[in-house]
């Protein structure tokens, strides 16, 4: 047993053997009021890892027989644990319209969500991909109890029809079941967020709806034979038909980021082309490709430090004298949805809410600075107007400089 090296004094009034607070603060855990249910659901799955990989990786043959429930247990917990934050998450979303009730039934909490009308490829996948594991533990114990205790509930040997468990082959299967339990958590996550933009139609979520604008070829071929052609990939891709294609159709092509997908170009709040590339043109002025901001603090080269704070402010001024404030709300809020990778569907309101901040503080030259002074700015912008569907001013903006990486 490893020793604890903080002193326990057993004797302490109040005294709680686990969650008593002593002096070092090393191996806290977050539980309960600072826990999460993530926690939970990826606990259970990494201690079946970690538990499996010691018995293995040091050659413990005499705990093969002690330990093979306790992994299996808590491989099958995880799976009840990731099936249940899916289906609430689900029921948030309003995708599923009432919870599952509660019990410890893997079989009919992963049916469920089979049979709820995800309106998600990506997730209705992942849900898929866990079948062969779903099955095999719901068939060895349909409740939780047949790998907790050694009798059933009806006095029956637990496991009875089973004899042999190969822990090498159970860690391979347990390393491709977190990888799927890992998969559909953060795709059902992400499902909430994109639900709320309002992007979606009832078979096809916002994503689903740009992976097929990336399949339809640009507007001017619409009603030619490659357009006939790519509608069928699209609803044999997507299990669709031609109704809910025309659904999904009629959204990308007022959608900012997904129908630039297609070929169509969306204009920005205020901020003009021209003015957009103004800033960078200006930018690039206070921002030298040879100058990577690399000073020697303790041998500076105090004249190129002086012409470089003269050229960020000549800079600052000349956008602050040129764009109207409307503009400089617009070019602020580009950075940031590019810069985050942040949804199209909130631009309008956010440069409404930049536009108000700026006339609060009432200094629109330090607004200027704040931007200018970034040295991602251009791929923030070139990203941003990307998303936001004018991917041509985004070509010419990176033509600028193209040498230039993001941060």
């Amino acid at each position: 047993m490893t020793n604890v090296t903080t002193p326990i004094d057993p004797s302490a009034e109040p005294f709680d053997p686990f969650f008593s607070q002593i002096y070092g603060s090393e191996w806290n855990a977050c539980v309960g009021s600072q826990g999460s249910a993530e926690n939970y659901v990826d606990g259970y799955m990494e201690a079946a890892l970690e538990l499996a990989s010691a018995v293995i990786d040091q050659r413990q043959y005499g705990k093969r027989d002690t330990l093979a429930m306790p992994i299996l247990y808590n491989a099958r917990h995880a799976v009840e644990l990731s099936l249940k934050f899916v289906i609430d998450r689900l029921v948030a979303a309003g995708v599923v319209s009432h919870p599952h009730p509660k019990n410890h039934d893997i079989k009919s909490h992963w049916t469920m969500i089979t049979n709820a009308p995800l309106g998600d490829m990506e997730l209705r996948k992942h849900v898929a991909d866990l079948s062969p594991f779903v099955d095999s533990l719901h068939d060895i114990d349909e409740d939780g109890q047949q790998l907790r205790y050694a009798e059933t509930q009806d006095g029956d040997k637990s496991l009875g029809g089973k004899s042999i468990c190969n822990l090498e082959l159970v860690r391979a299967s347990l390393l491709s079941l977190n990888k799927t339990l890992l998969a559909m958590k953060y795709r059902a996550i992400d499902l909430v967020y994109e639900r709320a933009t309002g992007s979606f139609t009832a078979s096809c979520s916002r994503r689903d709806l740009l992976r097929m604008a990336g399949m339809l070829p640009p507007p001017h071929e619409w009603s030619e034979a490659a357009f006939t052609t790519a509608k069928t990939q699209v609803m044999e891709q997507f299990g669709i038909g031609s109704r809910k294609f025309s659904d999904a159709v009629s959204i990308i092509k007022g959608h900012r980021e997904a129908g630039s997908l297609v070929g169509f170009e969306f204009k920005l709040a205020h901020l003009t082309d021209e003015h957009a590339k103004f800033v960078i043109e200006e930018w690039i002025k206070a921002h030298p490709a040879t100058d990577r901001g690399e000073f020697d603090y303790f041998n500076r080269d105090w004249d190129r430090f002086r012409k470089s704070m003269g050229d960020m402010a000549a800079a600052v001024k000349s956008v602050t004298d040129t764009l109207s404030p409307e503009e400089i709300a617009d070019l602020e809020t580009i950075f940031y949805i590019g810069r985050e990778r942040m949804y199209c569907e909130g631009y309008d309101e956010q440069v409404k809410a930049t536009l108000s901040e700026h006339r609060v503080a009432g200094n629109l030259m330090e607004e200027v600075r704040h931007l200018l002074t970034k040295t991602n700015l251009l791929d923030a912008l070139v990203r941003g107007t990307e998303i936001l569907g004018r991917r041509r001013l985004a070509s010419e903006l990176r033509a600028l400089r193209p040498a230039v990486t993001a941060d």
